[in-house]
């Protein structure tokens, strides 16, 4: 008996998971020596003083055993926060359409980029850095498609349901590895995506601490902008559970009116 991939669950995970979780301690790494309000959740207070530091010349600090195992966890736990938008994305594919016609391409310019591009030019104009514009822009684009994607796909709950049930029909019928093979192509997307993400969000949480100490802003104010932050990037992601809710209702619907016909067929066939 040949064991589909699919019940090797652990190929995917380890794929998708593995080189963003080494990525992101070296992230959180990073982000623990520049940052004067994440230095204790991995060093002590000793070392070089975080005014003494900059993005070009961080000091390196050797770890302990127990700093190592920290590390790491916090690794996997930033991976997997990094990796948020890629949840919403794959919940919400069934919107994406790549055959767009020249008359649409405004609609989706104004629907995806008119937002993340008005922010970076507000940043720009601020700041004068075409740098933070840039990084503003590629932060609001993922946060704005997220928030569009999400909302849409719960308006359009029939045509989720409908993209599932022709999905579910063709993959019964599908021979010769065609699944295994997009779906490994897509996990290894999935993993350098997650490198990616785990880039973006990092550059913005290290813009946050240099904010910090440029302004002098204090402890609570920066805890606030930290927080406002994750919740931006991570809300889109909670709101699959009600795409997900939303698409078992549709299932139910159709389960129940499939019941409904085959009671009345029965109650038309002629009595024996």
């Amino acid at each position: 008996m040949v064991e589909n991939s699919s019940s090797r669950w652990w190929e995917f995970y380890a794929v998708r998971y593995a080189m963003g979780t080494v990525f992101g301690a070296v992230v959180f790494y990073f982000l623990c020596s520049a940052n004067p309000g994440w230095r204790a959740l991995l060093f002590d207070n000793s070392g070089v003083p975080i005014a003494d530091m900059s993005i070009f010349h961080l000091v390196p600090i050797r770890l302990d055993k127990m700093q190592m195992t920290l590390l790491i966890t916090y690794g996997l736990v930033y991976c997997y926060i990094a990796s948020a938008p890629i949840l919403v994305f794959h919940a919400t594919r069934f919107l994406l359409d790549y055959r767009l016609e020249k008359r649409e391409w405004l609609w989706w310019f104004l629907r995806y980029l008119l937002v993340p591009v008005t922010g970076a030019g507000g940043i720009w104009w601020s700041t004068n850095r075409l740098l933070w514009a840039i990084l503003g822009l590629i932060f609001a684009f993922i946060l704005w498609g997220q928030y569009w994607l999400g909302a849409n796909a719960l308006l359009k709950r029939r045509q989720l349901y409908a993209f599932y049930e022709k999905l579910s029909k063709r993959r019964e019928q599908a021979h010769g590895g065609i699944l295994d093979s997009y779906r490994h192509l897509r996990e290894h997307g999935n993993s350098f995506f997650i490198v990616l993400l785990e880039v973006v969000l990092g550059l913005v949480l290290f813009g946050v601490g240099r904010y910090q100490i440029d302004e002098k802003l204090s402890d609570d104010s920066t805890f606030m902008l930290y927080l406002g932050i994750l919740f931006l990037w991570i809300v889109p992601s909670v709101g699959v559970w009600f795409i997900a809710t939303s698409f078992e209702r549709e299932f139910s619907e159709a389960a129940l009116q499939v019941v409904g016909h085959g009671e009345e067929d029965s109650a038309k066939e002629p009595a024996k």
